[in-house]
């Protein structure tokens, strides 16, 4: 069996589970709607709103607070990575309290978030943001220090000197780790995105995002929307998962050759 196929019918067999559980009765609706009703639901928010706001609102809303804390985490993690990985004093002065702080889950920031930011985007931001920096530092100082001493002895040779060799030796042959850890902390911030909207935004008026769709549904009893706001985070993200997947390789075959 071919591995795409293998894939469709994993899917169909979640899907077929699931109508059986929530037909079965085993599962009163009001918690487990069937496969229906969600698809419904969610086509419905495109025409009408759920909790002011519908779906591509809800959808946008979240786009955008990720890419805004995805420039500032990338914009800070990579570079700073990079030195700490080519500067050994560098290194021994940040790497302390990064070691430190890196082990604090992004979702244990919240309480200082609101305090520093108070509720609403800069909070969020935030929050997501310390999702992507983390692995994003890590691969990009691992792909500096780690990379093929070879070629640099090689830099060396042909009269290449120390920024030269960064520039156009360690920086290129380490862009596939660097994107590595970009991938990971993607996907890191983008469950930290949803954490986030749902702890912040269903408190503020007219607030719009996936995770504060499922908060507002949570509390209305309107599961068929949890369900619904679960399926698209998930979409979502598996989309930009198979993007960054895509790049990584594409910067892979490009080292190597």
């Amino acid at each position: 069996m071919k591995v795409k196929y293998a894939s469709f019918i994993s899917i169909g067999g979640f899907i077929l589970l699931w109508w059986l559980i929530s037909a079965s009765g085993m599962i009163s609706p009001r918690f487990l709607p069937s496969p229906g009703s969600v698809i419904i639901s969610l086509y419905g928010m495109i025409w009408e709103p759920f909790a002011s706001v519908t779906l591509q609102g809800h959808i946008w809303a979240s786009i955008q607070r990720f890419f805004v804390a995805f420039v500032v985490a990338t914009g800070i993690a990579i570079p700073l990575g990079a030195w700490m990985g080519w500067n050994e004093k560098v290194n021994a002065v940040v790497d302390p309290v990064f070691e430190v702080l890196r082990f604090i889950p992004p979702i244990a920031w919240v309480p200082f978030a609101i305090l520093w930011f108070r509720l609403g985007l800069k909070s969020e931001c935030f929050i997501i943001a310390i999702g992507i920096f983390v692995p994003s530092l890590v691969n990009s100082r691992a792909g500096i220090r780690f990379v093929d001493p070879v070629l640099i002895q090689a830099a060396k040779t042909l009269g290449a000197k120390g920024r030269d060799i960064l520039w156009h030796v360690s920086i290129p042959w380490s862009l596939p780790i660097i994107v590595g850890g970009v991938r990971i902390g993607m996907g890191l911030g983008w469950m930290c995105l949803v954490a986030a909207e749902m702890i912040s935004r269903p408190t503020l008026k007219g607030s719009a995002g996936l995770g504060a769709m499922i908060e507002v549904a949570r509390v209305t009893l309107a599961s068929q929307y949890i369900i619904g706001g679960m399926l698209v985070i998930g979409v979502l993200g598996f989309a930009m998962d198979i993007g960054a997947n895509y790049f990584e390789k594409k910067l892979g075959r490009w080292r190597e050759a």
